[in-house]
């Protein structure tokens, strides 16, 4: 491996599922860190020691650039992800205006690299909106003058994880628990491969000018997902098999817990 080349690290959108593993990753590489809260500290409800706090939005270039000049970062690692649409803050806004920001503002207050965490889903559709706003966001971290590594995350498993949770919560409750068929399978990752492979990227030239899909070693069904679950937490709950259309049909089963948050754009059939 390369010899080490970078010691400070500011992290955007690290206060969500996968920001937990990093920060840590971070830490343990013995990384110098700051991260760039939206929300104030005492709305979230996340440890804040081993690393400098700073407020900022990045719909607001100002705000960076104020941080980035206070806290001159070698390496950006930019996690900012949503797939819920707030106001003011649409996905467009929020994915190709915010990057381009960061990007810009990194270009104009010295940083050397830039990490974009963006979605194995790229890979298997072009037709969504959301996969165009992804692979635009992708575009300007390539098109800019900056290091730059993407990492395309499988989905994620660890704790907190949305993915393994929404399983979680089905068995935990009365009535059946509801897979898709097996036909289709994931390979989902854990958070703390994806957080490792960050870290050593943030290290210095590995993976430079790169995109690597993140994915873990099997490659899954369903019901073998759930049936580990099942046996972690000593349950004999029954499994029920519902097409994938039932999704767009029958919102209500998200009140059961149903994983509408898995796209069909992971899937492998």
């Amino acid at each position: 491996m390369a010899d080490r080349k970078y010691n400070r690290v500011l992290v955007l959108g690290g206060t969500g599922f996968l920001g937990y593993y990093v920060l840590r990753a971070l830490d343990k590489a013995d990384f110098q860190m700051a991260i760039v809260l939206h929300k104030k500290k005492d709305d979230l409800d996340i440890p804040f020691e081993g690393y400098e706090v700073f407020e900022g939005d990045i719909l607001k270039p100002d705000t960076l650039r104020a941080v980035m000049e206070k806290f001159k970062p070698d390496v950006v690692v930019d996690m900012v992800g949503s797939l819920t649409k707030k106001p003011g803050r649409s996905l467009e806004k929020l994915f190709v205006a915010g990057t381009r920001n960061i990007v810009e503002t990194a270009e104009r207050t010295g940083v050397k690299k830039i990490i974009y965490v963006s979605d194995l889903a790229v890979k298997n559709n072009k037709n969504s909106s959301y996969i165009k706003i992804r692979l635009e966001a992708e575009k300007i971290i390539q098109d800019s003058s900056l290091n730059w590594t993407i990492f395309r995350p499988s989905v994620m498993f660890g704790w907190k994880a949305n993915f393994t949770n929404v399983f979680v919560k089905q068995i935990n409750k009365f009535g059946p628990v509801l897979v898709l068929s097996d036909k289709y399978k994931l390979q989902p990752v854990s958070a703390s491969t994806t957080s490792f492979c960050i870290a050593v990227s943030a290290k210095g030239d590995e993976g430079n000018s790169k995109i690597y899909a993140v994915v873990g070693l099997e490659v899954l069904t369903s019901s073998q997902m759930v049936a580990r679950l099942k046996l972690s937490l000593n349950s004999n709950r029954i499994v029920l098999f519902v097409p994938f259309f039932v999704l767009n049909l029958l919102k209500f089963l998200n009140t059961f817990g149903f994983p509408t948050s898995v796209s069909h754009f992971y899937l492998l059939i």
